[in-house]
């Protein structure tokens, strides 16, 4: 039982669940169509309805040393010259791939093959 009166806003199918604060502690896998996801510490990846992170976000993600061995950064250039990254876990052998395209602050979007577990 919790001892926080704080409310739980996701319960994993595993039966673990978690305040806001116990899930800002766990790692952040990113947003994809609206929800942002994290694993939980079964493994699992679970997810609640997004919200925008300042860009400081990014830099204190990739500090995480814990989620760093498993993670595999794709990099693609957009065309007004910036840099951008997407990061998923490893997966060294995928059969299949998807397509995503994410949008540049400029408003263009890049494309991206990403492998599908």
């Amino acid at each position: 039982m919790k001892s926080t009166n704080e409310p739980i806003i996701k319960v994993c199918g595993c039966g673990l669940s978690y305040t806001q604060t116990e899930w800002d502690k766990l790692p952040y896998l990113g947003i994809m169509m609206g929800l942002e996801l994290r694993n939980c510490t079964c493994g699992s990846t679970i997810s609640i309805k997004g919200r925008f992170r300042p860009l400081s976000w990014r830099r204190d993600l990739r500090q995480s040393a814990s989620y760093s061995e498993y993670e595999y950064i794709y990099r693609e250039h957009c065309r007004c010259g910036r840099i951008i990254e997407v990061i998923t876990q490893k997966d060294e052998n995928s059969e299949y791939y998807t397509t995503i395209h994410i949008k540049c602050i400029c408003g263009l979007y890049v494309k991206f093959e990403l492998p599908v577990n």
